[in-house]
């Protein structure tokens, strides 16, 4: 399984609680809330992921972030 996307949002400026949305090559995806849900499958992921695609992954979820709060 390789990891795609992840997008990351709030529900408002100030909220502190952030969601993740994450996406797979094998067509799935999970939704990560509050920090606590999901860990064991984030961290699946993480672990299948090569120093590149970590920072690949990272600057297009800051892209994709900037362009939805743009």
């Amino acid at each position: 399984m390789k990891f795609i996307l992840k997008l990351e949002y709030s529900y408002s400026e100030n909220d502190r609680r952030k969601s993740y949305l994450y996406f797979t090559d094998k067509g799935k995806f999970l939704l990560e809330q509050d920090y606590n849900v999901g860990n064991e499958f984030t961290q699946e992921i993480k672990d299948s992921l090569t120093e590149e695609e970590l920072e690949k992954y990272k600057e297009l979820t800051r892209i994709i972030v900037d362009k939805i709060i743009k």
